[in-house]
C-alpha cells in the first residue's frame, strides 16, 4: 500500500518536472531532495528520467 502511494507521488512529482524547463534543474534537485529526503537523490531523479524517456 505504503509502495502504490509513493508511486503515485513520484509519478505526479515526474509530471510536474517534465513541464519544468533544464534551466531549472538545481529547483528541480532541491524540490526532489525536499520531497524524497528518504530516497538517494540520484536514484530518485535516474527514476524521474526513465519515467519520461
Amino acid at each position: 500500500m505504503q509502495k502504490d502511494i509513493i508511486s503515485e507521488q513520484l509519478s505526479r512529482t515526474a509530471q510536474f518536472v517534465y513541464r519544468l524547463n533544464s534551466e531549472n534543474s538545481a529547483a528541480i534537485k532541491c524540490m526532489v531532495n525536499v520531497h524524497w529526503m528518504n530516497l538517494d537523490i540520484d536514484r530518485t531523479l535516474a527514476l524521474l528520467q526513465k519515467r519520461w524517456t
